[in-house]
């Protein structure tokens, strides 16, 4: 009994040779013979018997592939967002070093140190809006910077960390609100 490679060969010659021309030579009856005989013994299956057969066997490990590659990037995207939360909510606590009574050099170091470390992890827009603040109170040189100016740079950060948690928000610089306590 010829192989499923002999009935591929057979197949090839036959081609070959009913396209160089268009006689009943004996090789062409032999592998004609050959070829029905694989293709009735089953050997050779047609697209349709393929798919039938393995059709859903592709559709179960591709299915299953596109499952674990959007579970994984979802869980990845979730522990990023919950990674960035912490980061900013320690960035907000620090931010009172430099906002009304609660000023303090110690919070301050704390505040560039994780500031430098934002970089990392932060959105284009949270950097931006922290440099600015920075270069307030760089431009201060010592002194308190202008009120309205501290409050928009505080308040623009608050607002670009927001829009990088959340994708988009209602609310602008202006709508955060430090509440000072004595």
């Amino acid at each position: 009994m010829p192989n499923w490679s002999e009935g591929c060969v057979i197949g090839i010659f036959s081609i070959i040779l009913s396209l160089r021309n268009n006689d009943s030579g004996i090789f062409y009856e032999i592998c004609k013979t050959k070829i029905n005989f694989i293709t009735h013994k089953g050997l050779i299956m047609n697209l349709k018997d393929f798919l039938v057969i393995c059709g859903p066997i592709i559709g179960i490990i591709l299915g299953s592939f596109l499952t674990f590659l959007f579970t994984t990037k979802s869980k990845r995207q979730e522990s990023i967002i919950k990674f960035k939360e912490e980061k900013y909510a320690n960035l907000l606590i620090l931010l009172k070093g430099f906002v009304g009574n609660t000023t303090s050099k110690e919070l301050k170091i704390k505040f560039f140190d994780e500031q430098y470390k934002s970089w990392l992890y932060s959105s284009d827009e949270v950097v931006k809006a922290l440099n600015t603040m920075v270069s307030l109170i760089i431009n201060s040189k010592g002194d308190s910077p202008d009120y309205s100016e501290g409050i928009k740079a505080v308040g623009d950060i608050v607002h670009a960390m927001r829009k990088d948690l959340l994708g988009k928000t209602k609310l602008n610089f202006c709508d955060f609100k430090y509440t000072n306590v004595n």
